[in-house]
């Protein structure tokens, strides 16, 4: 039986050093699994350096994170632990393995949520369920799930497809980078199927950045990964940072030491290039924001003038 870790990243230079940063944190501990990376022809042989396997990706598959539903038909594992690429390892990943490799399919989450609830990658979320015929649906964060290559987890993958294909007769509503978000696609999967998903553990897992605060002594090279949140001291294996946790100053931190390490002046480097970055990514954010509130308030006449 083959066991290992997937995750997916291609497109732009940000992304690629996210992979680099995920890869380097996971070979901190001289791991035994090997570590598949699905990426495009333009960097296949850049994130070769950092991965065991590298997989050419299918755009059919469909755009952005649309692409974790079909992670079954790229991995070439028979248990598989997937990982979004902008998390970091902060401890051993031999702890997340034996906590999550427990049955044919295994992601955690937070609550079950009815139809009189709200989800936010949802549009209407009593609607959905009613032209599912379902009752309830988990509610989780995708970044980290494992499967086995068993019937059971074949048929929860085919059935969120089928669900993806449908998507325009559903209530969803448009994503980010996808024509919907793929969790709740995978929640409704998940209850038709049977699939139940297991309480949320950072301790052995992971947490998302959403809410982290006290992030000063976060250190990927020291293994510090103690936060606060929602009022409460957590120490998770590895930390999701999703949504502008990916611009924040602790990420950016980490992968600088991360690539810098063992170079000449690797810490103080890594600090400068993070601030630098940092600085760059709200630059671009708020600019903007700027610009669209000035095109929203200015006459197309005045802009004209202002030319």
């Amino acid at each position: 039986m083959s066991a290992g870790l997937i995750t997916i990243a291609y497109g732009p230079h940000k992304y690629m050093r996210m992979a680099e940063a995920l890869a380097l944190s996971y070979r901190r501990y001289h791991p035994k699994l090997p570590f598949c990376v699905v990426t495009d022809e333009a960097n296949a042989e850049r994130l070769a350096d950092y991965y065991d396997i590298v997989r050419i990706i299918d755009p059919s598959y469909g755009k952005g994170v649309a692409q974790k539903l079909c992670v079954d038909r790229y991995s070439p594992f028979d248990e598989t632990l997937f990982v979004d690429s902008d998390c970091v390892f902060y401890h051993d990943p031999a702890l997340t393995w034996t906590a999550y490799a427990t049955d044919d399919f295994v992601i955690k989450g937070w609550r079950y949520l009815s139809r009189q609830d709200e989800h936010v990658n949802v549009g209407n979320l009593g609607l959905l369920l009613e032209q599912t015929g379902l009752e309830k649906m988990g509610s989780f964060n995708s970044g980290l799930f494992y499967f086995r290559n068993t019937e059971r987890a074949q048929r929860l993958f085919d059935t969120a497809r089928a669900i993806y294909e449908r998507r325009g007769d559903l209530a969803f509503k448009p994503f980010k980078n996808a024509p919907v978000a793929h969790e709740p696609v995978l929640a409704i999967a998940m209850e038709m199927c049977g699939i139940g998903f297991s309480p949320w553990d950072p301790q052995t897992g992971m947490e998302t950045w959403i809410s982290m605060r006290n992030m000063q002594s976060v250190n990927v090279l020291h293994g510090n990964s103690k936060v606060t949140k929602h009022g409460k001291t957590v120490e998770p294996t590895l930390i999701h940072y999703n949504v502008d946790g990916q611009i924040s100053l602790a990420y950016l931190r980490d992968i600088f030491r991360l690539l810098y390490e063992n170079k000449p002046f690797g810490g103080l480097r890594a600090h400068i290039a993070a601030l630098s970055l940092r600085l760059w990514y709200l630059a671009q954010k708020y600019g903007r924001r700027l610009n669209s509130g000035i095109r929203k308030r200015v006459p197309v006449s005045g802009l004209r003038l202002a030319r």
